[in-house]
C-alpha cells in the first residue's frame, strides 16, 4: 500500500532521471542513486526489525521520494523546469478515485475471471474523473496527436471526444 502511494512520485523520477544523463551529468546521477540506496539500506536496517514488511516498504518509498526530489532540485538549477502541480494533483486525484471505485467493486465480487471487467471499470472511471476534473487541455491532445502520428489519429480523436468538454456555440 505504501509503495503504490509513492508510485506517482516514482514515475516522475523515471521520466526526469534520463535528463541528467542527456545533460552529461552522469556523476550527479550516480551520486543521487548511491545516496538514495545508502539511505534506503540504513532506513531498512532501522525499520525492518521492528516493523517487518512495512519497514521495508517505508524504506523503499523513502528512497523513491529522495531520488525524485534530488533529481528535480538539480534539474531546476540547470533548466527552467516547471512542473504543473495543479495538473499533477488532478491526475493523482483521478487515479485515487479510480482505485477506490475498483476496490469497492472488486472486494465483494472478487474473481480472477472478472479481471477484464475490473480493467474496464477502472479505465472508464479514470477517464471520467479526468474529464470532470478538467485535467486534460487541448494542447495535451495536440501533443499526443503529434506523438501518435497519422496512423493513430483515431485514438487522438477518441480521447479528445472523451476527455475534453464539448464547446457550446
Amino acid at each position: 500500500m505504501i509503495l503504490s502511494g509513492v508510485f506517482g512520485v516514482t514515475v516522475i523520477g523515471i521520466v526526469l532521471s534520463p535528463m541528467l544523463l542527456a545533460l552529461a551529468h552522469t556523476r550527479v546521477a550516480s551520486a543521487i542513486t548511491a545516496g538514495s540506496v545508502i539511505l534506503s539500506i540504513t532506513t531498512a536496517l532501522l525499520l525492518v526489525p521492528t516493523w517487518g514488511m512495512l519497514g521495508a516498504s517505508t524504506a523503499r518509498a523513502l528512497r523513491m521520494i529522495t531520488t525524485t526530489t534530488l533529481t528535480i532540485l538539480f534539474l531546476r538549477k540547470k533548466l527552467s523546469l516547471r512542473l504543473d502541480l495543479g495538473m499533477m494533483s488532478k491526475t493523482l486525484a483521478a487515479g485515487a478515485i479510480m482505485a477506490a471505485i475498483v476496490m469497492v467493486v472488486q472486494i465483494p465480487f472478487y474473481s480472477a475471471y472478472l479481471l477484464p471487467l475490473y480493467i474496464v471499470i477502472g479505465a472508464v472511471t479514470y477517464l471520467t474523473a479526468l474529464r470532470i476534473l478538467k485535467a486534460v487541455k487541448q494542447e495535451d491532445i495536440d501533443l499526443l496527436g503529434k506523438y501518435f502520428g497519422h496512423r493513430l489519429r483515431f485514438a487522438t480523436t477518441m480521447l479528445k471526444w472523451i476527455l475534453l468538454p464539448t464547446v457550446k456555440r
